[in-house]
């Protein structure tokens, strides 16, 4: 049974708000950390994600770039426009095998909210996060547990993909 390395997406396309290095990035370290640990436990990379911006898959950016990282086993599932949607397309494809998250250091407490009861490894990275996303990761770090607590996250996973299908971070 071969684990299952999930790779949760940054929003990588250049646009407004990246700064540094691609090197240095936290979507391009995620995918550093994705291949390292698929290719030292002879697992598959999966990257779910509904996204398109500017006509372009994030599937698609995230499987190039991958692939020239030396991966040999990457699966793309075109579903989930947000990191809700997205660890729920890569539950159901994992199906008993086991699944390890890898999430940037900002993104990684709402992971962690979203994955707990299941079984779940997680590997977290750190490079530099597009300035918004990271503000926004802080926030819904702290108030996730309370849009679940007051059963708003069909509301907020609605709102949310809405931005992401008119094309918004």
């Amino acid at each position: 049974m071969r684990e299952v390395i999930v790779l949760l997406t940054k929003s990588p396309l250049p646009r407004k708000g990246r700064f540094g290095p691609k090197s240095w990035q936290d979507w391009y370290r995620g995918c550093k950390a994705a291949v390292a640990l698929a290719l030292g436990h002879d697992a598959s990379i999966l990257v779910a994600s509904a996204f398109e911006t500017e006509g372009t898959p994030e599937t698609e950016f995230y499987r190039e770039i991958l692939e020239g990282m030396g991966a040999t086993d990457v699966v793309v599932i075109k579903e989930g426009l947000e990191t809700i949607g997205q660890l729920d397309a890569a539950f159901k494809a994992a199906a008993g095998r086991g699944l390890v998250v890898v999430s940037s250091v900002f993104h990684f407490p709402r992971v962690w909210w979203l994955c707990r009861g299941k079984s779940v490894r997680h590997r977290v990275v750190w490079g530099i996060p597009r300035p918004s996303e990271a503000i926004v990761d802080i926030l819904l770090a702290i108030l996730f547990p309370l849009i679940d607590f007051f059963g708003w996250r069909d509301k907020f996973q609605k709102r949310s993909e809405g931005r992401r299908v008119a094309g918004k971070i």
